[in-house]
């Protein structure tokens, strides 16, 4: 009689767990339409998110450049994967590790360098399935002065001189 309860407890848990999983792992990873952007030496956040809004703890993140070798940062197995990651990255990306209970899967870029510029993916890894997203960060250019001088200008009968103020236009 004991076995016969064992056995029942025994599968009703292993449903209860599949289901669990099984429900939890279907999501899509969502961003945001329009790109990201910072000035040089700002700190960006790429918003990135699951939906529904699951815990992503125990399941793999990675956020990457142009292939998926091109690491900015990885979550894996509950940590940070440093050692995978491109140096140029080191100590710059991050996630929020606080809020990967809620689904938030946003990456943090400090000290954003011209050279961040570009499209960023976040790829979402479960057993079960994987998702993406593609998400844009724009670094802005610093202020662009140009200055135009004609100190003489000459017809046959008659001299000019003209100067043009500057003209100052700030970064997109």
């Amino acid at each position: 009689m004991e076995s016969d309860q064992s056995q029942w407890l025994f599968l009703t848990l292993m449903f209860l767990h599949q289901s669990r999983v099984s429900g939890s792992e279907r999501f899509e990873v969502r961003g945001p339409a329009v790109p990201v952007f910072v000035f040089p030496g700002e700190d960006a956040v790429l918003p990135c998110y699951l939906s529904p809004d699951i815990s992503a703890v125990d399941l793999e993140i990675r956020w990457f450049r142009k292939d998926n070798f091109d690491l900015v940062c990885l979550y894996e197995l509950g940590r940070f994967n440093f050692e995978r990651q491109n140096p140029a990255y080191r100590d710059r990306a991050g996630l929020f590790p606080e809020e990967l209970h809620r689904g938030n899967v946003s990456l943090t870029l400090r000290d954003v360098r011209r050279s961040d510029h570009g499209q960023y993916t976040c790829m979402v890894v479960s057993e079960q399935m994987d998702d993406d997203t593609v998400i844009d960060l724009g670094v802005r250019g610093e202020c662009l002065s140009v200055r135009f001088s004609f100190s003489q200008c000459q017809n046959s009968t008659t001299q000019h001189s003209t100067t043009l103020p500057s003209l100052h236009r700030q970064g997109h």
